[in-house]
């Protein structure tokens, strides 16, 4: 894939990831009770988004950014494939955080909670684009060609 390829592909996932974000700021605008089931699905498929975004990344720019043969190439890619995997890390432990739990009950601490989630997550993206846009930028043009093999 070429630059613009990753890039357009990067783009498509995070508006598909942002998409679910914003079903569930909707509807955490609702009462609890309505709102759990489809919170569940939701949290479900935020989790595939978030994945297959995350195989992306690595698997076509992050991984390949590494094996570049250039340090400042390689640097970048390293230090957004730490960032991506510790709010992977930050996404688990929310999961694990509430689930099992009675999300009626607590919903003013729960919709806080995930409304600061989302919150990171859009933040994150917004960064990680720019980050990769300069990343792919600062590859030389056969460093891309390997970056989007």
């Amino acid at each position: 894939m070429s630059p613009d390829s990753l890039l357009l592909r990067l783009d498509q996932l995070q508006s598909d990831t942002l998409a679910v974000l914003s079903r569930a700021s909707e509807l955490l605008d609702e009462e609890p009770g309505p709102a759990r089931a489809g919170l569940g699905a939701i949290r479900r498929e935020l989790a595939r988004k978030l994945r297959e975004y995350q195989i992306f990344k690595h698997s076509r720019i992050f991984d390949p950014a590494l094996t570049s043969g250039s340090p400042s190439v390689a640097e970048a890619g390293r230090r957004l494939k730490v960032d991506c995997i510790a709010g992977s890390a930050r996404f688990d432990q929310y999961v694990r955080e509430w689930s099992g739990k009675d999300i009626a009950a607590e919903w003013a601490a729960f919709r806080s909670a995930t409304l600061e989630l989302g919150r990171r997550l859009r933040d994150h993206m917004v960064s990680e684009r720019v980050q990769i846009r300069l990343l792919l930028a600062g590859a030389t043009p056969r460093q891309n060609a390997d970056l989007g093999e």
